[in-house]
């Protein structure tokens, strides 16, 4: 299962037949081993008037009828794939020429159907889909008027029913229906329209809509022969024909064709429909709800196509989960902090009672000799402490002299007063070079700075007396640091 599927839990998507009369809805599952499978089916009678010519006329009505089906089915469904009549719809197929491929097919179909169509534009709804031979290069061009989808749509949407595709009768049937080369011509009647309709190859490949509501056998059987000779002119000729929608016993007739059932794809569980004719569009919309969503280019005759649609729908799946996980992360955030603030308020409180507790006891005498010895340690410690502090520690200074002092200077003393105030060398040299050097290497120093020896008793050149006063560079650093 995909993660659009996950999240907005479109695993079953329902096919459901809308008429003038009734609404059936049909759902299927498919194994991997067992095939499909119908596990529900459920038909709710429409009131007259309700419905009328497959556009929604009485919305309050058919969508406490959707609800009431929905209720009857004891499966919660979200989603669906509705078939409407195909009285205010139109259909043909296009060929295009074999060398007319990719894009360039795709921009001649578009421009065909934006001239082709019985309708302008902002009065339908149009799509179309490639035939099922590439050989012949051909589209199916299918529009339906949008005063008839949008009320449908709209009227599902208030009864919590979302559309997945909108598609005619004729389309789902041919689903429904064996894929067999040999043509098969249809019928279906919806109020006053009688639909005819060719099907080859689990494709529609005519469609004819007759708005004739006094019509007779003998019209019907007028009818069927005139769409025979025309389908004629395809590869095979129409031999056989059958019945896909309602259609009234009266109507039958003698027809110029033999009238069989027509050839169902394999589903388990079909023959508690009964009469399987009146099921067969709601049987092929729910077939197409087994199609994997992101595969799903069939026609669908609604605002948007089936693949914006699912691309709309995962972006917003995505900012769904999104939103839900940022709003779930706050809680949880928010309920860490008052637990926090709870446990913390619980710790205070009990804090403050000890504190209490401890006031409230009584002061013995033995408490009172306890203090007095506390006081009495904690001034000799601050006492001690200051003598600690205010103590120069001048080893690293007589170390430094010992590291550059040589066996040709000799220091007869050594003035250390504090570490801010000079310190003053005195002491001979056994020749005026050995006292500049001396001098230089106190100089380098790191611990030195400001090295001053006065030019005095320039005549001797052995055995120099000298003087030399000098500060410390950091005279902190001799100070002891703090416990």
């Amino acid at each position: 299962m995909s993660i659009t599927k996950y999240f907005t839990k479109e695993g079953r998507i329902a096919g459901l037949a809308i008429t003038d009369a009734a609404l059936r809805l049909v759902l299927l599952e498919k194994k991997i081993k067992a095939g499909i499978k119908l596990t529900a089916y459920r038909e709710e009678k429409l009131s007259e008037g309700d419905v009328v010519g497959g556009k929604v006329v009485n919305r309050q009505n058919f969508t406490r009828s959707v609800k009431a089906l929905l209720k009857k089915t004891r499966s919660k469904i979200n989603y669906a794939v509705i078939s409407l009549p195909a009285d205010e719809s139109f259909a043909r197929i296009a060929s295009f020429p074999p060398t007319l491929r990719g894009e360039k097919l795709v921009d001649s179909i578009k421009l065909m159907a934006d001239f082709q169509m019985p309708e302008k534009p902002d009065k339908i709804f149009v799509d179309w889909q490639l035939g099922p031979d590439p050989e012949k290069n051909e589209a199916l061009l299918c529009s339906i008027n949008r005063d008839v989808a949008d009320p449908a749509i709209d009227s599902l949407a208030e009864a919590g029913l979302r559309v997945v595709a909108l598609e005619i009768a004729e389309l789902s049937a041919a689903r429904a229906v064996r894929n067999e080369p040999e043509p098969l011509l249809a019928l279906s009647k919806n109020g006053g329209a009688i639909v005819i309709s060719t099907i080859q190859n689990n494709f529609l490949r005519l469609l004819h809509v007759i708005n004739a509501p006094g019509a007779d056998a003998r019209f019907v059987g007028a009818e069927v022969e005139k769409i025979a000779k025309y389908s004629d002119s395809l590869d095979r000729p129409v031999k056989n024909l059958a019945v896909i929608g309602d259609w009234p016993p009266g109507l039958g007739g003698k027809l110029p064709l033999k009238q069989s059932p027509a050839p169902l794809v394999d589903i388990a569980g079909l023959e508690s429909l009964g009469a399987i004719e009146p099921w067969l569009p709601a049987l092929g919309a729910a077939l197409r709800g087994l199609i994997p969503r992101e595969n799903d280019n069939l026609i669908s005759l609604m605002r948007v196509g089936t693949e914006a649609a699912y691309k709309q729908e995962k972006a917003i799946v995505f900012t769904r989960v999104l939103s839900r996980f940022t709003v779930a992360f706050s809680i949880f955030l928010t309920a860490a902090f008052f637990a926090t603030w709870l446990l913390m308020q619980k710790v205070q409180a009990n804090f403050n009672q000890q504190i209490k507790n401890y006031i409230a006891m009584p002061i013995t005498a033995d408490a009172n000799l306890l203090e007095k010895k506390a006081g009495d340690f904690n001034s000799l410690v601050a006492l001690t402490l200051g003598y600690y502090q205010s103590e120069v520690r001048w080893l690293p200074v007589i170390d430094e002299l010992k590291s550059i002092g040589s066996s040709t200077v000799a220091l007869t003393s050594v003035s250390l007063v504090a570490p801010d105030q000079p310190i003053t060398l005195t002491g001979s040299a056994l020749s005026r070079p050995d006292l500049n050097d001396f001098k230089q290497s106190l100089e380098q120093s790191a611990l030195f700075r400001d090295v001053n020896l006065p030019l005095e008793n320039l005549e001797k050149k052995n055995n120099i007396p000298f003087r030399i006063t000098m500060f410390i560079e950091n005279p902190a650093d001799l100070y002891p640091k703090n416990p």
